[in-house]
């Protein structure tokens, strides 16, 4: 895996309270994709979606969520 899919994070209409924007997809060219969720609303659980080659991610594993402080 050496990248190159076009990958795409967005936030799931009307699920959740909480609320952010993502930044656009970087492709770190090992098969990684990185983006940033800012967060801009406290509230419950945002689910956040993911998209590779246009196709919806739907199985395990999922995007894996790092927390910055």
């Amino acid at each position: 895996t050496g990248g190159g899919a076009t990958v795409v994070f967005s936030i799931a209409p009307a699920l959740g309270e909480s609320d952010g924007t993502i930044s656009s997809t970087t492709d770190v060219g090992n098969g990684t994709y990185t983006a940033t969720f800012t967060g801009t609303l406290p509230g419950t659980p945002t689910i956040i979606e993911a998209t590779i080659n246009a196709a919806t991610v739907t199985r395990t594993p999922k995007p894996t969520i790092k927390v910055d402080p």
